[in-house]
């Protein structure tokens, strides 16, 4: 029976030389590939942090040119509306509006006077702010002055069953309707209806008293543009990016749009988290993934 003690010690050293060098190259291997591994996660979270930057850059360039076009928008509006005439505030006629707040949704009845230019009604007339949407490309609205705030008495921004959204107000509390009536224009994000537009709003004058606005505004997103981008993304074959509200609602997502995720694990990670660009696991339809994200703050 061959044994250690058998074998020539010189056989016995070179056994033992093999078998540390064994071992150093193995080792080493494992560690060169660690050292790959770390590598190749570090290159893939910079490539990814990469791309969020790139998807972030496109939606706020898409606001930026959305703000600049209704800046341009308002002082065509106001230039259209100086083209009609005066109005005037007929205190010999007077309707009853059922109104909602936009807010709250609460409603109830009001009696306003009728505007009038030229002979013409202001209210529920549809004329004045379709030829400023064919003017601005945006949508318009009329505003008359309420207690309870300022009403839409004509206006071609639709609500959720695609209806004209005549007898919604925006409520005193509205930093739109604080900006007003300190006789300034308001520009800026603002909520319409249902939806998140940039806006412009700009007091109405009649007979020298604030009495209501007129509106232009642009959808800040183009969803479609921003879908049809989205949807030709694709991050390691099975990867793909999303837009999730502060609800917890896919704005957009290839398979999912719609779907409230807010009790998900991965929502409420990025939900407590600090601000700013993260990376985290999460399970999710059966498999383990990643999830790297930013948020933005414009939108």
């Amino acid at each position: 029976m061959i044994t250690l003690k058998n074998i020539k010690i010189g056989y016995r050293l070179n056994l033992v030389l093999i078998t540390t060098m064994l071992f150093i190259f193995v080792s080493l291997g494992i560690y060169l590939i660690k050292v790959q591994q770390k590598s190749n996660i570090k290159q893939t979270d910079q490539n990814m942090e990469s791309s969020i930057n790139d998807l972030e850059l496109l939606i706020l360039q898409q606001i930026k040119a959305n703000e600049e076009k209704v800046s341009i928008g308002l002082n065509a509006a106001e230039q259209y509306m100086k083209t009609l005439g005066e109005i005037l505030i007929d205190k010999q006629h007077s309707d009853v509006y059922t109104i909602t707040n936009q807010q709250t949704q609460e409603s109830k009845t009001v009696k306003l006077p009728a505007w009038k230019i030229k002979g013409m009604v202001v209210q529920n007339s549809e004329h004045i702010v379709d030829q400023i949407q064919k003017l601005t490309h945006g949508t318009a609205t009329l505003f008359q002055k309420m207690d309870d705030g300022f009403l839409r008495i004509s206006t071609n921004v639709l609500n959720k069953n695609n209806e004209r959204a005549v007898g919604t107000y925006i409520p005193n509390n509205s930093p739109v309707i604080q900006t007003i009536l300190t006789d300034k224009s308001y520009f800026g994000r603002a909520f319409v209806v249902n939806d998140w537009y940039r806006t412009a709003y700009s007091p109405i004058y009649i007979e020298g008293k604030i009495e209501g606005i007129l509106y232009v505004g642009i959808k800040e997103k183009d969803l479609k543009q921003l879908k049809e981008i989205f949807n030709e993304k694709k991050y390691f074959d099975t990867g793909y990016p999303f837009i999730v509200d502060n609800e917890g609602y896919f704005i957009l997502h290839p398979e999912s749009e719609g779907q409230n995720v807010s009790k998900e694990d991965f929502y409420a990670q990025m939900d407590t988290a600090a601000n700013g660009t993260l990376k985290l696991k999460y399970f999710w339809n059966g498999q383990n993934k990643f999830l790297y994200y930013k948020y933005i703050d414009e939108i």
